[in-house]
């Protein structure tokens, strides 16, 4: 070691007279790898060059390399092997220097168990979970979301087109690395309509890094799909034929060719869903538009149809003295056709009635753009420079069209007065939202270990939201001007982090981490602008004992800001007794999570304490001022108090029996403030996954997965317990000449949420209401088979 040590010394002083490859290896938390293995090797045949073992703390060095082509082969005993693109040493005196490299943890071997030697469907890295999406049965053929919606810990609420993670609301979405700068209902309808085929893994960051933005304080959730690396020109295509309510069909299409430093890649896929779903409640409230005490029934019926296309397309050049630029292109839209039959019946007394009926029609367009352009340098002695800039753009457009019926007990037709009830309702909707985005992130890895991470990022969007309702009237269309909304919001963001990496010894490692951000928020009507600056501190440590038991310890603080569909005011009709609208006088969530966690061989188990302030619950009941109108929006929970376990455990039964199980489990409570009196509630919660793999002769295997969500409450309304179990079989061709695969969504036809309102406090209206939600694979099993 002390001669690497001096050699090191020597060549950062004095002229290199020969070529030199240096490098350092570490575990996923960090942890340097001492004595691993390190290759070179010959890029035309792979034929040895040179080899050794990596340091105490996990450097290499290769001196005396000749001019020529060359491969780095690093592998070590319990991880995945680590192999370099080719490179070139086009002489003595230009060195190279691969910096930090990560291998993944593999197998060990347990008593009577085979714990898995290839890629686990979940990995435990220091800021959360990896599920490994690209190796499972169901994925292809799905959208995006539909994976999503099968990772521990995710739930999506398809009623509300909402996204919580581990029962927390407050989630920053991304793709490869990329904020998804969306409302979250626009970015639920984003990704039903985005292809999996290509999806390599979803990262579940609960407790992300400084070098993370802050947004998002239930954590992020980051979708990565492949990248192909491999030299010469490759392709890859698939099918996927369905049927469920309604018929269902997806494809895609991706190319890429790599020769040398140069890669450019291409890939199209498109989808078509016809799916149903429909809500049916029961209850009573206390309208007095209506004449006070009712009871009532309501039913709705929703039919969609889906198109939606995708295109991306990326260049990436290697430069002289280690750097890289790179742009990419990617483009979304989708053209949906809706229809929804709503049904009411109101009984205000035995000898009262009111029968509503609704026939709404509406159409989806909207497009989605993101670009990026980035330029890279690797320096001499471990430094790296990152520069990316971001282009994003939106737009949707929602127009729709509602006729009423209106009769009584008798059947008889009837005509309420008041604007809410007109005989029809023709509603508009468009967003436009631009976005740029400029971040650059600089890193150093020093001889003793230390990592240095710093960087800056700025952002600024521009949003429009043009929305009105208009109302027949005499066989005329009148404008309702409460419903008009013009609004025009322009945010910035600036930011700065810094985190450092410390060694402790040769098991330990501290990570020390802030990020300071700036938001700027102003809107062009009566809301009040928001503008304030915050720091947002992390903490990371990890100790080793032994090769099979790793201690971690993590400390975050984040953000979850109200988007400007939350704060917008404006009205959106629901029925005549109710409205959708903003809420302008929404707060950032501001939450404080301590987790600590351990991991034996390949099990996970974990604990943590969150503390939420202001957490946002969407889709509340409250009243407008005069009291005769039903105002759903946005609403601020006081506070929120989580404490949880997890446990992962990915197992090997056999060589062709293979399981992942997982469970999250707490104690939650909460204090709210908009209901008719303030009220605290609590209440445990757990949640399940799993998933079981068999191997069966002649290429052929099965896959059995399934989640389960328990009881919970969102703000003031109580969820029921619900859950899906899935089923995929697969079936390899010879000569790799591809592969079909066999999916079915919810076996047992139990995707229903029951909600009841009206079990706490006291809601609008002292509504007291169970509503049952059926997805379209509760009422038909979801049928898929790809090639």
């Amino acid at each position: 070691m002390k001669s690497i040590l001096i050699t090191l010394m020597f060549y950062g002083f004095t002229q290199q007279l020969n070529a030199q490859i240096t490098g350092m290896v570490a575990a996923e938390g960090g942890e340097k790898i001492p004595f691993a293995n390190v290759l070179l090797l010959q890029a035309a045949d792979s034929s040895f060059a040179k080899g050794g073992l990596t340091d105490d703390e996990g450097r290499f060095l290769f001196e005396e390399v000749e001019k020529g082509r060359y491969l780095i082969r690093i592998s070590n005993l319990g991880f995945s092997t680590w192999i370099s693109q080719p490179f070139e040493i086009a002489g003595p005196d230009i060195p190279r220097d691969f910096g930090l490299q990560t291998l993944h943890a593999e197998a060990i071997q347990l008593e009577g168990l085979e714990v898995r030697a290839r890629k686990g469907l979940l990995q435990q890295q220091a800021e959360g979970t990896v599920f490994n999406v690209e190796g499972s049965v169901m994925t292809r053929g799905s959208s995006a979301l539909q994976v999503l919606e099968r990772s521990p810990g995710v739930f999506i609420d398809r009623r509300n087109n909402d996204i919580s993670l581990n029962g927390q609301n407050g989630v920053l979405l991304m793709i490869n690395g990329k904020q998804l700068r969306l409302p979250v209902a626009e970015a639920v309808n984003l990704l039903s309509g985005m292809s999996a085929d290509n999806l390599e893994k979803i990262e579940l960051l609960t407790a992300p890094s400084a070098k993370h933005d802050a947004e998002g304080s239930a954590g992020i959730i980051n979708i990565v799909f492949k990248k192909n690396d491999l030299e010469g020109t490759n392709g890859s295509f698939s099918l996927t034929g369905g049927h469920g309510w309604g018929p269902k069909g997806a494809g895609s299409f991706n190319l890429s060719r790599q020769r040398g430093g140069n890669r450019i890649s291409g890939g199209y896929a498109f989808s078509y869903d016809e799916t149903y779903s429909d809500l049916h409640g029961m209850g009573s409230e206390i309208v007095p538009a209506l004449g006070g005490d009712l009871d009532f029934d309501f039913k709705n019926v929703s039919k969609r149809i889906r198109r939606s296309h995708q295109f991306s397309l990326g260049l990436e050049r290697d430069l002289a003295a280690h750097s890289a630029i790179g742009a990419s292109l990617s483009y979304q839209f989708s053209n949906d056709g809706s229809g929804a039959f709503n049904r009411s019946h109101y009984e205000i007394d035995p000898d009262s009635m009111v029968n509503i009926r609704v026939n709404i029609a509406g159409q989806d367009k909207w497009n989605h753009l993101v670009s990026n352009v980035f330029f890279e340098k690797q320096f001499d002695g471990g430094a790296k420079l990152k520069l990316n800039g971001d282009y994003l753009h939106y737009r949707h457009q929602n127009p729709t069209l509602a006729g009423n019926q209106y009769s009584n007990g008798r059947g008889e037709p009837i005509y309420p007065q008041g604007g809410l009830y007109a005989e029809a309702i023709k509603g508009h909707s468009r967003t436009s939202i631009h976005i740029g985005v400029l971040k650059l992130d600089w890193e150093k890895t020093f001889s003793s270990g230390i990592r240095l991470e710093t960087g800056l990022k700025g952002s600024y969007a521009e949003s429009a939201n043009l929305g009105s309702l208009e109302r027949m009237e005499q066989e005329e269309w009148v404008a309702d001007e409460r419903s008009r909304t013009n609004l025009r919001v322009t945010e910035g963001i600036g930011a700065a982090y810094s985190s450092v990496y410390l060694p402790l010894g040769t098991s330990a490692n501290l990570t020390l981490g802030a990020r300071y951000e700036y938001w700027d928020q102003q809107f062009d009507d009566t809301t009040p602008g928001r503008r304030f600056g915050k720091l947002f501190p992390s903490l990371f440590f990890s100790k080793r004992f032994s090769e099979e038991t790793q201690l971690r310890f993590s400390y975050t603080k984040r953000i979850t800001r109200p988007d400007y569909n939350d704060l917008a005011s404006y009205l959106a009709y629901n029925d005549p007794i109710s409205v959708y609208s903003g809420n302008p006088l929404l707060k950032p969530a501001i939450s404080n999570q301590f987790k600590g966690g351990v991991q034996y061989k390949t099990a996970n188990f974990s604990a943590w304490y969150g503390y939420t302030d202001n957490p946002i619950a969407r889709y509340q009941i409250v009243e407008n001022a005069g009291s005769d109108l039903v105002i759903i929006s946005p609403q601020n929970v006081d506070w929120q108090r989580t404490y949880n376990v997890q446990a992962d455990l990915p197992v090997d039964f056999s060589k062709w029996w293979s399981a992942n199980f997982g469970l999250i489990a707490g104690y939650n409570r909460f204090k709210l403030s908009y209901t008719h009196e303030p009220v605290e509630e609590s209440f445990w919660a757990c949640g399940l996954n799993g998933s079981q793999t068999f191997t069966l002769p002649e290429r052929w295997s099965l896959e059995l997965s399934g989640w389960y969500v328990s009881r919970h409450y969102n703000g003031s309304v109580k969820v029921g317990g619900f859950g899906m179990l899935n089923a995929g079989v697969k079936h390899e061709l010879k000569n790799g000449r591809g592969s079909f695969q066999l999916s079915v969504s919810d076996l047992m036809g139990s995707m229903r949420i029951t909600s009841h309102l009206g079990t706490i406090g006291n809601d609008a209206f002292l509504v007291k209401a169970d509503v049952v939600y059926r997805a379209e694979s509760a009422v038909a099993p979801i049928l898929k088979l790809t090639y």
